[in-house]
């Protein structure tokens, strides 16, 4: 039997990461800073119709968090 992911949705408004007007990467202590994970950051952004985000993806759930 085959199950389907819960899929979890966090909108631009709760992410608790964002990117700044110059393309930098900020969370509630300050600027990221560590180069690997800004790099998978980079590399993760897709885009839907409702923006753009990025996700995540367990045997559990699969998560989207616009920004």
């Amino acid at each position: 039997m085959v199950s389907e992911k819960k899929s979890i949705i966090v909108p631009k408004e709760k992410a608790v990461f964002w990117m700044d007007k110059n393309g930098v990467w900020h969370n509630e202590h300050g600027k990221f800073e560590h180069p690997k994970i800004i790099r998978h950051f980079n590399r993760s952004i897709q885009k839907d119709d409702l923006g753009y985000y990025l996700s995540q993806a367990t045997d559990e759930f699969e998560e989207k968090v616009y920004f």
